[in-house]
């Protein structure tokens, strides 16, 4: 009955599945308008590309030697994928369970079998989508937090605290506040950076472990989408200089740390405001809610980076999504530097708003 629940479950969410049963273990009676079978999988195949139908069940003949069929799909929504696993087992169990005199076809309820889902692009390109696919996001975002939101807390920490002391006005009778500002940056950078590659070195030989080990065996190391990561390394750098110049503008403005910090807590709330909604995001990257978070300063590194790592953005959103974050580099940097130099000779109150507004218009 369990089996039979889903199976209506997921006929109700697609339009058309078709089954290419080269084992022959799918009783005919299984067969509807939605569920249909073909001889040839490239067929099948040709029929998914086509938009024919949204799922290729493919169970080869010697399904009941590896424990393993294959189910092909156009739809990259991960939450989506992952549940079509399940339908290949209830559609083995109802037909085993419709025919139970058929002692090959009974023997298929004792055994466990691991599908493998693969989305086919437009262009014919199969990609495999397991659990495997979470990994590569859920390490970008962690890198993310820890080198842009830390790192940035450093940054304020430690302008405010120069100027609590009063150390930032002999710092500023010897250089510039460009100069002193794009210095900070600079050494948190080569920090931050070295931190980076002391996390790489030990993922690398966490995964050489893992390929030597039983770990290999359940996660495919050889599917994870390496090639976003370059692209994840650039938008993550330019998270962390964003955010610090940020934290420049207001450990400047502060008149203490712990004031700055208080002051920095709404930048940091609308920064992870995509957190609220990830479920949202991961099912559906290239969704409303994720185009506008990609575009919103605060949200865009963070949303580029997770958006890359589940679709694999195209040459043109990874160009634009740059270039736009670049602009945000920009415009904080500038604005940074008016707030640090107007801090600079403040001590024992906070500029008021007319007095913040008139030194960001000013050239």
């Amino acid at each position: 009955m369990r089996d039979q629940k889903k199976l209506e479950e997921l006929n109700e969410e697609i339009n058309q599945i078709t089954v290419v049963d080269e084992a022959t273990i799918i009783n005919e009676n299984l067969y509807n308008e939605i569920l249909d079978s073909e001889q040839n999988l490239d067929a099948a195949l040709d029929r998914l590309q086509k938009n024919e139908t949204d799922i290729v069940l493919y169970f080869p003949d010697n399904i009941l030697e590896t424990n393993s069929y294959k189910i092909f799909t156009n739809n990259d929504e991960l939450f989506q994928t992952l549940g079509y696993s399940t339908y290949g087992s209830s559609l083995i169990n109802q037909s085993a369970l419709i025919t139970v005199n058929d002692p090959q076809l009974i023997s298929l309820l004792t055994q466990n079998f691991e599908p493998e889902t693969i989305v086919v692009r437009d262009n014919g390109v199969q990609d495999n989508i397991g659990l495997e696919r979470l990994i590569i996001p859920g390490f970008s975002m962690l890198i993310f937090f820890l080198s842009v939101f830390i790192s940035g807390q450093y940054m304020l920490q430690s302008v405010a605290e120069e100027k609590e002391n009063r150390m930032i006005e002999n710092l500023l009778s010897i250089v510039s506040a460009r100069s002193l500002i794009f210095g900070k940056l600079l050494g948190l950078s080569g920090a931050v950076f070295t931190q980076l590659a002391l996390w790489a070195s030990l993922s690398i030989l966490f995964l050489a472990i893992g390929n030597s080990e039983s770990i290999s065996s359940a996660i495919s190391i050889s599917s994870l989408p390496w090639q976003t990561v370059p692209i994840n390394l650039v938008f993550i750098l330019l998270g962390f200089l964003f955010f610090a110049a940020v934290m420049t503008g207001v450990g400047g403005v502060g008149t203490s740390y712990k004031d700055s910090q208080s002051l920095s807590s709404i930048f940091v709330i609308l920064s992870v405001l995509p957190i609220y909604f990830i479920t949202i995001l991961i099912s559906d990257p290239n969704g409303v809610v994720a185009q506008i978070a990609s575009y919103f300063p605060f949200t865009s590194a963070m949303m580029f980076v997770l958006r890359n790592s589940i679709s694999e953005l195209s040459a043109l959103e990874i160009l634009v999504g740059v270039t736009i974050n670049i602009i945000y580099v920009l415009i904080a940097g500038v604005l940074a530097e008016k707030l640090f130099k107007l801090g600079a000779i403040m001590y024992n109150r906070k500029p008021k708003i007319g007095e913040i507004l008139h030194v960001l218009k000013s050239n």
